[in-house]
C-alpha cells in the first residue's frame, strides 16, 4: 500500500475458519534500554482497551462474532492475530486493526500484566527444557541484540512503567512496519477495502525498516560465541543439556534444507516411545538399548539472519558424559558415513512435516508468517519438496562437516550436571570427528 503496509491473503473458498494476523518487527531485540520488557507487556496488554471502548466491550464484540484474539512476543518479531468463523472474517479484521491502532494502555493494565507475567515465570521455572532453550541463544549470541530474551530480569518487570510501553508501541506500531496476513475465506480486495477504512494511507510517511530501527543494521553482524552456561542445582535428580552450533542464514537455502534433513536423521526419542529396537534413528536405537537418557530432541532454531542447530537431552546425573560421547559419535556419522537410506527416510519425514501444516489452520498461518519474515516471500510446497529431493547423502556429509567439524558449540546445562563433559573435551570432539 502507499504507506508501506503489506497485505497477504490466501483465499480458501471452503474454509470454515479464517485467521487474520499482523506481523511486526517488534520483538525483544528491538527494545531500547529503557523499554526492556515492552514486547512481553505488549503481549499481555494489547487487547485491554481502545480509545472509546474498554476490555469488556471488546470481549462482547468478540463473543458476538464467535472469535478470539491472541498475541505472541518473540525475540525478533511480534505477532497478533484473530480467529473467527469465515462469515465474520471482515468484522474480525476491523476489530483487530482497531485494537492495534486505536488501543490505549492504562496503568491498571500494566499492574495486572505484572502479576500475570510473574505467574507465567513461575510456570516456566518448572519447565527445564524451556529454560535451557531460552538461555541457548542468549549464550550463543551474547553481547548482540539477539541475546535479549523475551523475559527480562525480575526487577525490570517489577519497575516497568506505562510510558515505556507507550514509547515502544509508538515507534513500532506504524503501518509501514505492518504485514497483514490472512488465511481463509476472504479475498485480497476485501482485505484491502477494510484496511482503507481502518488505516489512513496518507497518515504515515512511507519508511523502510532501517529508517526507524537501528537494530536492523546489527542483524547481519550477529556473532556466534562458542561458550557455555552451567546452572548446577543439586536439588534436581536429572541433568538438562542443550548443545548447539551456528547454522546457516536464511539466504543459504541449500545448507538449511540439508541441515533439516540431518536433524531428522538424528531424530528424537523418549522413554514413552514404542518401537523398541526398531526405532529408525540410530541414536534412538542406541538410547533404548543403553538406557542412557530419558529423552533427546534434535532441533534447528531459525532466526532472521542466523540459526542454531543442535540437540537437547535429559539424563541421569551420572550418564551425561556418556550421552555427550554418544551424541558426538552420531554427529561423526553425519560427517562421514551418512547413507542414502537414512537420507531418504529423513527427506520423507521432512516432506510429511510440511504437508501437516496444510491441514491445521493455525500451523498454516504461522508457516506463512515464518516465510514472510525469514524469506520475505512465500515458498510454495512444490519448491520445498524439490529442495528436499535434491539433498543426497553426500550433501548431508558435506554440510554436516561444514557446520559441525572443528566448530565451537554453545552449551547450556541445568540441574545435576557435575558429570557433564568439560567444554574443552566437547570442542575437541568436534575436530576429532574424522579420526
Amino acid at each position: 500500500m502507499n504507506n508501506g503496509m503489506r497485505l497477504i491473503s490466501e483465499y480458501k473458498k471452503e474454509s470454515s475458519i479464517t485467521i487474520i494476523g499482523c506481523l511486526l518487527p517488534a520483538g525483544a531485540m528491538f527494545e531500547k534500554a529503557k523499554e526492556r520488557g515492552s514486547a512481553l507487556f505488549l503481549e499481555h496488554t494489547l487487547f485491554q482497551g481502545r480509545i472509546h471502548k474498554n476490555q469488556q466491550q471488546i470481549e462482547e464484540e468478540l463473543q458476538g462474532i464467535g472469535g478470539t484474539l491472541s498475541a505472541k512476543a518473540m525475540r525478533e518479531a511480534f505477532v497478533f492475530y484473530g480467529i473467527a468463523p469465515s462469515h465474520n472474517a471482515c468484522k474480525l479484521t476491523e476489530l483487530l486493526l482497531d485494537v492495534a491502532i486505536n488501543g490505549v494502555i492504562h496503568n491498571a493494565a500494566i499492574e495486572l500484566a505484572k502479576s500475570r507475567i510473574f505467574q507465567e515465570l513461575s510456570k516456566i521455572e518448572s519447565n527445564p527444557e524451556q529454560i535451557v532453550m531460552d538461555y541457548l541463544p542468549s549464550i550463543a549470541y551474547q553481547d548482540t541484540i539477539l541475546s535479549k530474551s523475551v523475559f527480562p530480569r525480575s526487577h525490570i518487570i517489577k519497575n516497568f512503567q506505562t510510558e515505556h510501553l507507550v514509547n515502544f508501541k509508538k515507534h513500532v506500531f506504524k503501518p509501514c512496519f505492518m504485514t497483514i496476513i490472512s488465511s481463509g475465506a476472504i479475498f485480497l480486495k476485501e482485505l484491502q477495502t477494510i484496511i482503507h477504512k481502518c488505516v489512513d494511507e496518507c497518515s504515515t510517511k512511507r519508511q523502510t525498516l532501517t529508517d526507524d530501527h537501528e537494530s536492523f543494521s546489527s542483524l547481519n553482524q550477529l556473532r556466534f560465541s562458542g561458550a557455555e552456561l552451567r546452572l548446577r542445582d543439586d536439588n534436581e535428580e536429572l541433568g538438562y543439556v542443550a548443545i548447539g552450533f551456528e547454522g546457516p542464514t536464511f539466504s543459504q537455502c541449500t545448507d538449511r534444507y540439508a541441515l533439516q534433513v540431518a536433524k531428522e536423521i538424528v531424530g528424537s526419542w523418549d522413554v514413552t516411545y514404542g518401537g523398541a529396537n526398531h526405532n529408525a534413528p540410530y541414536l534412538a536405537h542406541s538410547a533404548f538399548n543403553s538406557n542412557i537418557c530419558y529423552l533427546y530432541k534434535s532441533f534447528m532454531l531459525d532466526y532472521g539472519y542466523t540459526s542454531i542447530w543442535g540437540c537437547y537431552f535429559v539424563c541421569d546425573k551420572l550418564k551425561l558424559d556418556d550421552m555427550v560421547c554418544m551424541l558426538l559419535s552420531e554427529w561423526r556419522r553425519l560427517c562421514t558415513i551418512s547413507t542414502d537410506v537414512e537420507v531418504e527416510r529423513a527427506v520423507n519425514q521432512c516432506v510429511f512435516h510440511e504437508l501437516t501444516k496444510l491441514n491445521n489452520p493455525m500451523d498454516r498461518f504461522f508457516d506463512m508468517v515464518n516465510c514472510f519474515y525469514l524469506y520475505n516471500r512465500y515458498i510454495p510446497m512444490k519448491e520445498r519438496f524439490a529442495n528436499y529431493q535434491e539433498v543426497t547423502a553426500e550433501t548431508v556429509r558435506n554440510i554436516a562437516s561444514k557446520y559441525i567439524y572443528d566448530q565451537s558449540p554453545a552449551v547450556v546445562g541445568l540441574g545435576r550436571i557435575e558429570n557433564l563433559t568439560d567444554y574443552c573435551i566437547i570442542h575437541r570432539g568436534t575436530y576429532s570427528l574424522c579420526y
